[in-house]
């Protein structure tokens, strides 16, 4: 279940934050409000310990939020020509289209979710990747010496299959 976004930026706000700012932040903006808010610190009167109720209050919004916070990796040419992409972070899936002319180090958000921040960043382009590969006859002698089933192997599977007696 995702936090609706109108509480979650209300609660970056509480912190002092813009909406949209990353898990990150939060939790540093959190502990330097509460430094300076905590009754061992300062005297506390209703206004303070109001403020720091709130401010638990929105930190504890923030992480249940489940913030969605990912790097993609893209070429220049894809950063150019836009692409979508389904990024993954632990269970959680996101779609992002990352439109044409998006440049490195761009945050956007994922489809449907605002509260996914997304960053681009280019990878270079490597020359001709299909060199490194082993060729094919290698892959397939792997294959026949250590991969395919021995004789001995497929007759006893043969022999565990079901048959039917017509």
């Amino acid at each position: 279940m995702r936090a609706d976004p109108n509480q979650l930026a209300d609660a970056f706000r509480t912190l002092g934050l813009a909406p949209g700012a990353t898990l990150a932040d939060a939790k540093k903006a959190f502990r330097d409000r509460v430094k300076t808010l905590h009754p061992d610190r300062s005297a506390p009167t209703e206004a303070s310990l109001a403020a720091l109720s709130n401010a638990i209050a929105a930190m504890r919004l923030i992480e249940s939020a489940g913030l969605f916070e990912a790097e993609v990796w893209i070429s220049p040419e894809q950063g150019w020509t836009g692409v979508t992409r389904l990024v993954s972070v632990g269970f959680r899936r996101e779609f992002v289209r990352i439109p044409p002319g998006t440049t490195d180090g761009t945050v956007i958000p994922a489809i449907g979710d605002p509260s996914a921040r997304i960053t681009i960043r280019y990878r270079e382009e490597a020359g001709d990747w299909t060199a490194d590969l082993p060729d094919t006859d290698a892959i397939q002698r792997f294959i026949a010496d250590f991969a395919a089933p021995s004789p001995a192997a497929r007759f006893a599977r043969w022999a565990r299959t079901p048959r039917s007696a017509a």
